[in-house]
C-alpha cells in the first residue's frame, strides 16, 4: 500500500532526529511499528502506560482508535 502524508516538517525532523532516524519512510516505519503493537495490547485487554524508573505508572497512553479497538475486542 502507498500513503501521502502531509506531516510539518518541524515535527518530522524532531522526531527523526529523537529516534535517530534518517529519512520520513523510516519513521512512518517505526510509528506503524508502534502503533501496531500498542493495537494489539488495546485488544488483549491491556493499557498502555508511562511508568517512572521504578515501575509506578504515571499516566495512561490512548488514541481513538486504540479505545475502538479495545472495544471492538471486548464485543
Amino acid at each position: 500500500m502507498e500513503v501521502r502524508l502531509k506531516i510539518p516538517d518541524e515535527m518530522a525532523q524532531h522526531l527523526m532526529k529523537q529516534i535517530g532516524v534518517k529519512n520520513g519512510t523510516d519513521l512512518v516505519k517505526e510509528a506503524l511499528t508502534l502503533l501496531d503493537w500498542a493495537a494489539d495490547k488495546a485488544t488483549s485487554g491491556n493499557y498502555i502506560v508511562a511508568a517512572d524508573e521504578h515501575g509506578k505508572p504515571l499516566e495512561k497512553m490512548t488514541t481513538p482508535g486504540l479505545l475502538r479497538a479495545r472495544k471492538a475486542a471486548k464485543n
